[in-house]
Formats: structure tokens, sequence, C-alpha cells
């Protein structure tokens, strides 16, 4: 578990802290959704702009992403699989549990925002298949600049994430 400022920083960390790991493997392939919080959305496209390739999978109609449009673009080197459990803006519940479990025996990485279910949906979150987890205090009625980003042994092996900031 490692303390952050907010959800924002944890998604960033747990973005763009995996670049030098898929770099070093060979795995530059991305899948994200069009209607991420920004704080996913931009570090993905800093992430294009260094030669990676991200995939946004768009919603339906109802707002959700449907489980296979995700699955069907999981590729030899595909890195990460990042998508909100919960819309910011419209409360969809997004099919994070199915795509947990999908993605738990591969060597994908799957992170999933937490912020606008984490102290709401406890239960839920408690039985998720996950390797990162970015949390905010304040939707919990904590104080703001408090976030976490949880990160799962994949595997038995230890995720070597990079820090984004130094000093």
């Amino acid at each position: 578990v490692y303390f952050t400022s907010g959800s924002t920083e944890s998604n960033n960390i747990a973005i763009l802290g995996l670049e030098a790991y898929g770099r070093d493997n060979g795995r530059m392939h991305v899948i994200t959704t069009g209607i991420e919080h920004k704080s996913v959305l931009e570090p993905c496209r800093i992430l294009e702009e260094r030669g990676f390739e991200v995939e946004h999978v768009m919603p339906g109609e109802d707002g959700r992403i449907k489980f296979e449009d995700v699955m069907r673009r999981v590729r030899k080197d595909t890195l990460l699989v990042s998508i909100m459990h919960v819309n910011n803006e419209t409360g969809t519940i997004q099919p994070v549990e199915e795509i947990g479990k999908a993605l738990s025996g591969s060597s994908v990485y799957f992170h999933f925002d937490a912020s606008q279910s984490c102290g709401k949906l406890v239960e839920e979150i408690r039985g998720l298949s996950f390797d990162l987890l970015s949390i905010s205090a304040h939707k919990m009625y904590g104080p703001q600049g408090i976030g976490v980003l949880a990160i799962k042994n994949k595997n038995r092996m230890s995720l070597d994430i990079k820090p984004i900031t130094y000093g």
C-alpha cells in the first residue's frame, strides 16, 4: 500500500510507473476506456507520445463498457488494462469484476480506479481481482489530499513499479 496525495497521483503512478517494465518486456499496449477520468486519460496519452499503443473502449448507450469489447483487445503485448469502477459523472458501474477474473491468471496487469466506489461498495471491492487499485480518502469522508495505490503481487511476483516524481 502506497499513500499518495490522492487518486490522481495514484492513477498516474499505476500507469506511468509501468512504463519501464513494459518497454523492457516488449509489452507496449494499453487498454482503457474513452470515459475515464483525466488522471487516467492523460498518463495514457503520455505513454502514446512515448511509443505505446493505447486503445480506448467506448461504452454503449447505457454508459457501460462491454466486457467482451475489452477482452477481445487483449493481446500478447498488452501491458495494462485500466478501467474505472464507477463512472464519476454518470454513476455507471463498469464490469471490473468480470475483467479482473479474466485477467487474474494472465500476465496483463489490471488497474481500476475505485475513487467513486470505495466506501460505498465495500463488499464488492473486497472480492474483486486486481493488480493495482486507486482510491481517494475524501470520497469516503476522509481528508482531502490523501490517496492510496494498492498493489498486489501478480502470480507471486512483486510488481516493479517506478516512481514518477523524485526528491
